[in-house]
């Protein structure tokens, strides 16, 4: 179970069946979201076989993180009106996304920024809440992008992005909305910078 304010997410575990016992002892069998504007049921075709982490955006939109066997779906759900979106499915330049890596909330709620891609790859895109259209801001592979931090002001934000350097293992980036332009900002962060990037600003972990 999940709170945050008045809605409240419970998730209930099966025993995995199938499939999905080679992978999983249980899997998440239903999903139910309890708040002022009712209950909403989510609906997926493929149980998931955990809840990674959830997060509501300011103009109430849930965002919930579920992990598969390989890689992980991020579904979109409006608590107003009940209409549900996997960002994996949504039309995109790159193709199928088999996960979904971090992302984080505007401080209005109507956008999300978060990385896509495959298992070893990495793209960074927004998410409009407004049109439920996804846009790719860049066909460069990040490899894996592990946080991404909304600027206070809410025109652009800053992700971190692993490499294969162990000199340089993260990079930090930075994007500007009316730009329309990433940057390198730092190849150097420190352990306590990175620390504070991933606990103090990300959509808190469930497991």
């Amino acid at each position: 179970m999940w709170k945050e304010g008045d809605v409240v997410l419970t998730a209930t575990i099966s025993k995995a069946e199938g499939e999905q016992a080679l992978q999983s002892n249980t899997v998440i069998s239903s999903i139910t979201v309890e708040s002022n504007n009712g209950v909403h049921t989510i609906e997926l075709d493929k149980k998931p076989l955990g809840i990674q982490s959830v997060d509501l955006s300011k103009n109430n939109q849930l965002a919930v993180h579920v992990r598969d066997h390989e890689g992980s779906r991020l579904i979109i759900l409006s608590l107003s009106g009940g209409k549900q979106s996997v960002l994996n499915n949504l039309p995109n330049e790159v193709g199928f996304s088999e996960k979904i890596d971090s992302y984080n909330w505007s401080p209005d709620g109507k956008t999300l920024a978060f990385g896509m891609g495959s298992i070893g790859s990495s793209y960074i895109a927004l998410y409009n809440t407004e049109d439920n259209t996804l846009s790719n801001l860049s066909d460069k592979d990040y490899r894996l992008i592990t946080s991404v931090v909304w600027h206070k002001n809410g025109e652009g934000f800053d992700f971190l992005s692993k490499t294969d350097d162990d000199k340089n293992p993260v990079i930090l980036y930075q994007y500007l909305l009316k730009e329309k332009l990433i940057t390198k900002v730092t190849g150097t962060l420190s352990e306590n910078e990175q620390k504070i990037l991933t606990t103090k600003f990300l959509p808190k972990k469930i497991e």
